[in-house]
C-alpha cells in the first residue's frame, strides 16, 4: 500500500527511458544514414553529430538536478517540470532535425 507511489514513479521513469531510447535509436539510424550520404552538414549551427549528442544528453542534463525518488508534493512538481522541460527540448531538436533533413 505504501509503495504504490514509488511503483508509479518507477513505472513513469521506465516508460520515459523506453520512449527516449526509441527516439535516440531512430535519430541515430536516420542521421547516421545522412552522414554516409552527404557528410555532416551544418545548418544554423546544427549538424547531424550535434543532433545525436543533444538527443543523448537531453535526459541527463534535465534530470540530473532533481531527486527522481522524491515522492513529496515538491518532488512531484519537480518531476513533472523536468518531463515538460525534456519534451520542450526534444521538440526544439526535432524542429531543427526537420530542417537538417
Amino acid at each position: 500500500l505504501h509503495h504504490l507511489p514509488l511503483r508509479e514513479r518507477m513505472d513513469a521513469i521506465h516508460a520515459f527511458r523506453s520512449q527516449h531510447e526509441k527516439l535516440r535509436s531512430v535519430v541515430m539510424e536516420v542521421l547516421m544514414g545522412e552522414d554516409k550520404e552527404g557528410g555532416d552538414e551544418d545548418i544554423d549551427g546544427f549538424s547531424a553529430s550535434g543532433a545525436i549528442r543533444e538527443v543523448q544528453e537531453a535526459p541527463i542534463t534535465i534530470f540530473a538536478s532533481i531527486d527522481l525518488l522524491d515522492l513529496s508534493d515538491k518532488g512531484q512538481v519537480a518531476f513533472e517540470a523536468a518531463i515538460e522541460s525534456y519534451e520542450r527540448k526534444i521538440d526544439a531538436i526535432e524542429e531543427r532535425l526537420a530542417k537538417l533533413l
